[in-house]
């Protein structure tokens, strides 16, 4: 209530922006109608009423230069949770990596967490998800990855880390997110045929046999 009046507030809309490049930038008023009641209980009515909110301007600063190479192009707070289905694995199987990324980010961006190929695995890379809200008047976002690895060879095979470079507005520095490696015991040994493909450098050739 304000001076006997009862008033109610609601959010009429949220919206996130996602800067491009650096400058200044002047966001115009946004216009919108909402239905005022004029009276109580059954004498009760409503008019139009017209509002506008006010116009703002939006200075964007460049990053720093010393840019790394591998920056993934992520601004912001970066999280990151991930875990292997399973540590030991027969030859021919295949163990799954689950990774999930959060933070205040714009993480439709990034479309892929292993840009680069993991050694001794064949790995297939799917998005599963994605959530965004609204926390605080913060922007917050949720993606969630799944790679399942396929082993190229038998024995204990090492996974290496693996990282996810991105500037954070904290320390307003450029940070590593990192996915921990692990070793995977791969049981089983390759058939013969395969073996010898893989140690001449030729591809391997399947012989499809319909009974």
């Amino acid at each position: 209530y304000l001076e006997g009046n009862k008033y109610a507030k609601y959010e009429v809309k949220q919206t996130y922006l996602t800067p491009i490049r650096a400058g200044t930038f002047n966001i115009p008023a946004y216009n919108f109608q909402v239905n005022v009641s004029t009276g109580i209980g059954f004498f009760s009515s409503s008019q139009a009423e017209y509002l506008q909110t006010e116009a703002k301007q939006l200075t964007v600063k460049p990053l720093p230069e010393n840019k790394p190479v591998d920056f993934s192009g992520l601004v912001g707070e970066l999280s990151l949770e991930s875990e292997y289905s399973r540590l030991e694995v027969p030859y021919g199987d295949s163990l799954t990596l689950k990774v999930t990324a959060s933070g205040n980010c714009d993480l439709s961006i990034l479309d892929k967490i292993s840009k680069n190929s993991i050694s001794n695995f064949t790995a297939y890379e799917t998005e599963k998800g994605m959530e965004e809200n609204i926390v605080d008047n913060q922007y917050w976002a949720k993606k969630e990855y799944e790679i399942i690895l396929v082993p190229e060879k038998s024995g204990e095979v090492k996974i290496d880390p693996i990282y996810i470079t991105y500037f954070d507005t904290k320390s307003v520095t450029y940070k590593k997110a990192e996915i921990p490696g692990a070793t995977i015991t791969v049981t089983g040994t390759a058939p013969q045929f395969q073996t010898q493909a893989q140690n001449s450098g030729s591809p391997a050739v399947t012989e499809k046999v319909l009974i």
